[in-house]
């Protein structure tokens, strides 16, 4: 069942990434289904370094570094 969650997941984030590779705001190089497994793995790696400093500064370092990278792919 989890991971069903985590490909609904992907699969909601590929579809978002391909919409914005569509509209021409990401690069048409970038491939929406590997962009999306790779937010997941490293936000699930953002929110246990979250948990562990009591911070959201991990949450909020990963998402702006995952936009740079969409952004100049």
């Amino acid at each position: 069942l989890l991971r069903e969650v985590f490909q609904d997941w992907e699969a909601r984030v590929a579809r978002v990434l391909e919409e914005a590779r569509q509209a021409g705001e990401i690069s048409g190089h970038t491939e929406p289904e590997q962009m999306a497994k790779f937010f997941w793995i490293g936000w699930e790696g953002a929110v246990l370094r979250a948990k562990l400093e009591q911070s959201p500064q991990p949450l909020d370092q990963f998402a702006e570094g995952f936009m740079a990278l969409v952004r100049s792919c």
